[in-house]
């Protein structure tokens, strides 16, 4: 009987192990969805609302230097042709994101920033906007805290 007790003990403490084990590996685990850093988005907002907006992503569709502004094309499930005029300050910015050359397969990596000039952005380029003030129905304004163009 003592022999089959140890046994028994033996595998009890096993399979405890076996489940505590599993569940600290479930809870350090992050998949690679949860691991991408996306920038954070104010919800975007019709006037009928109230709500404010100071962030959004967009489009670049045009890029004048020697005016210091571009024009882009906010970024909308729906396709709106509006296009807003960005008038940048000598406080605004500009940076461009970059990936790491090599991606983790799990975990958080944090993307390289660089300094850019306005002559660095390019049409077509996807781009975050965010303003000091509220942007609600507006097509031009040029309190832009920052503009981060994305790779």
């Amino acid at each position: 009987m003592k022999k089959n007790q140890i046994v028994l003990i033996i595998l009890l403490v096993l399979i405890c192990g076996f489940i505590i084990f599993w569940a600290i590996s479930q809870k350090m685990s992050t998949s690679y969805e949860e691991a991408v850093i996306t920038p954070t988005i104010t919800p975007q907002t019709t006037p009928e609302t109230n709500k404010e907006i100071y962030s959004f992503p967009a489009v670049v569709s045009g890029v004048n230097i020697v005016g210091n502004f571009l024009t882009v094309k906010p970024e909308k499930e729906e396709k709106e042709e509006k296009e807003i005029k960005i008038i940048l300050s000598e406080e605004t910015e500009l940076t461009k994101l970059g990936l790491p050359s090599k991606l983790p397969k799990e975990g958080v990596f944090i993307p390289t920033k660089t300094k850019i000039k306005i002559s660095d952005i390019k049409v077509g380029d996807k781009i975050f906007v965010k303003a000091k003030s509220n942007i609600t129905g507006k097509t031009e304004f040029d309190d832009i805290e920052y503009i981060q163009v994305f790779p």
